[in-house]
């Protein structure tokens, strides 16, 4: 498994923790790519 899908494992896998906390609410990715991860885990940008 590459680096990158590594990478993208452990957000996914950490969105609901960040969202439990509060911190989706002020995190705003500026990643493209990182955008579109949380949108498929259903997540607020």
């Amino acid at each position: 498994m590459d680096d990158q899908l590594l990478a993208e494992r452990e957000i996914i896998q950490s969105l609901p923790a960040l969202k439990a906390i509060g911190l989706l609410d002020v995190f705003e990715p500026k990643d493209s790519r990182l955008r579109e991860l949380i949108a498929k885990a259903g997540a607020p940008e």
